[in-house]
């Protein structure tokens, strides 16, 4: 099942996995983004000390970098690569047991030889217009300095002509051509999902496709193009037997067969929608504060408030809005519909959140990207600790729980482990191989999907 999505209106680790029940119970859960979207792992019981070398039990060289965490269900774990390629590892020795890359010539395989022919004609152009874009940047920094005449010189003339003449090409090739994305985003941010028998991808081109857990692809199609400059990094989650992805807005597609569901408005947002049931009712809850059914995709609650980097926590039945602004809103069951109560506001460090919070033991933790870390009552939204904390460069990781501490991690590659409480203790701190990914724990194992491999770490 190839192509578009039609438009709708509007040692299996040893120590890990040694009672078949248990694996069997564990397999039909489903599991993505930080396992169920809380990152939390309380009967983990890992060490709090490792380095490239120390406590390393497999390290495996993966084709390339991603953003995507892992995501492990029975004895296997999946993992993404640069730029649409989602792999399958053995949890127990690391082993990459299979690649399937999801590219337009995948998803479109009667016009693959044009859509490679066209790819290789941008790259040279996209490189070419960057260079040609930095000429005419330099030339205006110089003219607002004064240190060039005003007048618009021969370079400058040829540059802007030679800009457009490049942008019109382009154009040309607009339908097979990536759309834009960061070079720190990429094109695999998005964590896939699974149930236990079938594992679930997106990627920044827009493609998503279903594969049962030997890499027999079940679906492949483009649901749209994003439209963001800076990339996708919305990771998809199943809801009432669909699967839910945000792209420029939210989708549900038949998670057996890739079909369109239904479509419903919403903003693009580099957060992930949340799927959770309120009373009998499934239901999403988007970065953008809304709440939407999940069987139809009918808003029952919108305006709630809005994340522009990071996810909406739902745990216990309350959601959490955490950025610059903080919100927590209680959910239940009315009527055929969702009543949603403010519980309370609140104001910690003003700054970007790439980073989810984490709630646990009635408090929720959460940090900026420049390591400002807070504390705060779930019950009434008090601030009640700030710091900063000593991690190297910008704070990507959602903060997770594994076992009775806390993990934080950084991209420069460092993990300070806390003790939990209204003033957390440091317990360690680890200079690692860089990584912006949330680790996964599992019995004494944690799993982190660094740039460059994929480790497996314990005793």
């Amino acid at each position: 099942m190839e192509g578009k999505l039609d438009t709708v209106p509007a040692k299996p680790t040893i120590r890990l996995m040694m009672n078949p029940l248990l694996s069997l119970l564990l397999a039909a859960t489903i599991t993505g983004w930080r396992t169920d979207n809380t990152g939390r792992y309380p009967n983990a019981t890992p060490v709090t000390t490792w380095s490239t070398t120390q406590n390393v039990v497999w390290a495996t060289a993966l084709p390339n970098w991603s953003n995507a965490s892992p995501v492990l269900t029975g004895d296997r774990l999946f993992v993404c690569a640069e730029p649409t390629t989602l792999v399958c590892v053995n949890a127990a020795d690391g082993k990459v047991l299979w690649e399937r890359t999801n590219t337009y010539a995948d998803a479109f395989p009667a016009e693959a030889k044009k859509i490679n022919e066209i790819q290789q004609q941008t790259e040279p152009l996209q490189t070419e217009l960057r260079e040609v874009e930095k000429t005419l940047r330099d030339i205006k920094q110089k003219r607002e300095a004064g240190s060039q005449d005003q007048a618009l010189t021969p370079q400058e003339t040829a540059a802007t002509a030679r800009a457009e003449a490049i942008k019109k090409q382009l154009a040309a090739l607009d339908q097979w051509r990536m759309p834009k994305a960061h070079a720190v985003n990429g094109y695999s941010s998005c964590t896939p999902v699974t149930d236990g028998k079938f594992v679930w991808a997106l990627f920044g081109n827009g493609i998503a496709a279903c594969y049962d857990l030997d890499g027999n692809r079940r679906w492949i199609k483009l649901v749209e193009k994003p439209t963001a400059n800076w990339g996708q990094s919305s990771s998809p989650t199943l809801a009432a037997g669909k699967l839910i992805v945000l792209v420029n807005s939210l989708y549900a597609l038949d998670a057996a067969t890739g079909d369109a569901a239904w479509c419903t408005p919403s903003k693009h947002r580099w957060g992930s929608p949340i799927a959770t049931r309120v009373g009998n009712t499934e239901v999403i809850v988007t970065p953008n504060g809304e709440i939407v059914r999940a069987t139809d995709g009918k808003p029952l609650v919108t305006g709630l408030t809005a994340l522009d980097y990071n996810s909406p926590l739902v745990q216990d039945g309350v959601a959490y809005f955490i950025q610059h602004g903080g919100t927590a809103v209680k959910l239940s069951p009315a009527g055929d519909g969702v009543k949603a109560e403010t519980l309370w506001t609140t104001l910690p460090k003003k700054d970007r959140y790439y980073g989810t919070p984490l709630l646990h033991d009635g408090l929720l933790y959460a940090i900026t990207q420049k390591a400002q870390f807070s504390v705060i009552d779930a019950k009434t939204g008090e601030v009640v600790h700030e710091r900063k904390l000593a991690l190297t460069g910008t704070v990507y990781p959602s903060i997770t729980l594994g076992g009775q501490y806390l993990f934080l991690g950084s991209e420069g590659g460092t993990t300070v482990v806390l003790e939990p409480g209204r003033e957390p203790k440091e317990v360690s701190q680890i200079q690692f191989s860089r990584y912006r990914t949330c680790p996964v724990f599992q019995g004494d194992r944690l799993f982190i999907r660094a740039l460059d491999k994929l480790y497996c770490i314990g005793k």
